[in-house]
């Protein structure tokens, strides 16, 4: 099981319950025992060569879940109003952008969000995001 976070200032309405912002360093955390280790450090905390994405992560406790139809899956609601943006990542099949275009399609409740495709540079190991539209 997992506990709960409590939002930073910076979250939307009805976004508050199991949010937090990614912190990023050079350096793993090193606490002397494994119990010392916090939410933050096991899983708000990434290398800053990720620090480019911003990122935000849900955690959740299992037993909360939405849907646990299957045994090894675990589905949670997610208000559209805390979807801001999303990115497809370098190798993303075809057939997945169509699944989320037709899921972002399906309702207006997701109008407001944008989309972004990540492209590899050729010369360099860094990524460019370029918008996308609806097909």
């Amino acid at each position: 099981q997992v506990g709960q976070l409590t939002i930073s200032k910076w979250a939307k309405p009805g976004c508050q319950n199991h949010l937090g912002e990614v912190s990023y360093s050079q350096t793993r955390p090193h606490p002397q025992y494994l119990s010392d280790l916090t939410m933050v450090d096991l899983f708000f905390h990434k290398s800053t060569e990720w620090e480019y994405e911003h990122e935000w992560r849900m955690v959740r406790r299992l037993a909360d879940a939405d849907d646990n139809s299957q045994t090894d899956l675990f589905l949670f609601h997610i208000p559209p109003a805390c979807i801001k943006s999303i990115v497809f990542g370098c190798q993303m099949s075809e057939t997945d952008r169509s699944e989320v275009w037709a899921a972002l399609n399906a309702t207006p409740d997701y109008s407001h969000v944008t989309v972004q495709q990540a492209v590899m540079e050729e010369a360099t190991f860094t990524l460019r995001f370029e918008d996308v539209t609806a097909p």
